[in-house]
């Protein structure tokens, strides 16, 4: 699956700031099984641009194709069918169930795809450093615990392409190395791509394309 930018902007961006970027409104090919990097300081729209791909938002103006279908043609049904199947998401706010244990968080995910894991649960869980974390309730994690939570929560179904906006800003060099490894691994099973945003790193991992906003 490819996802098509073409002029896209958001409506309340000026002039000025869509100009001075590589992503808003130009015309840009995602391509499912690369890797993409997204570098942009505070306020430069990366989390609006993951609300827009992954039809949380539709405050922007032009098109937005997956293949070669206009987001603007797809019904609820369709977006669930996406969502469920070929794309996948960390938001920046993580959005998991705070008064839940980890397990039941991902019970959730799992429930909702059938169980079509793209990774090995127990190892990812030792990978990640959260093996202990399983039974406790996601309120009482630190927030680097809970990306991590958050990341894996992402891979437990089947995808084409998977949006993570700045799921490594609570990380430590070795925790994102590990967990940019597994994401990495996770894609290449699939023969999926994905995008990463960040403030200012590339996290010591080289990118097929990288963006500015």
């Amino acid at each position: 699956m490819n996802l098509t930018l073409r002029q896209l902007h958001p409506l309340s961006f000026t002039p000025a700031e869509i100009n001075r970027s590589d992503i808003w409104g130009k015309e840009i090919i995602l391509n499912s099984a690369e890797s993409h990097l997204l570098i942009a300081p505070s306020g430069s729209g990366k989390s609006s641009l993951t609300g827009f791909l992954y039809g949380f938002r539709n405050d922007f103006s032009s098109d937005l194709f997956f293949n070669d279908k206009n987001s603007a043609s797809f019904s609820i049904t369709d977006w669930i069918n996406l969502r469920r199947n070929k794309l996948s998401v960390v938001f920046q706010d993580l959005r998991l169930f705070e008064q839940l244990t980890v397990d039941e968080n991902l019970k959730i995910k799992s429930n909702l795809t059938k169980n079509n894991f793209s990774v090995n649960l127990d190892e990812s869980f030792e990978r990640l450093g959260i093996s202990t974390m399983r039974k406790r309730k996601v309120s009482t994690l630190s927030m680097g615990q809970k990306q991590r939570v958050a990341i894996l929560r992402a891979l437990l179904q089947p995808f084409e392409f998977l949006l993570m906006d700045e799921p490594f800003s609570h990380l430590d060099p070795a925790n994102v190395k590990n967990a940019l490894e597994l994401i990495h691994e996770a894609c290449k099973k699939q023969t999926a791509g994905f995008l990463v945003t960040s403030l200012n790193t590339t996290h010591d991992f080289s990118y097929d394309k990288v963006f500015y906003l």
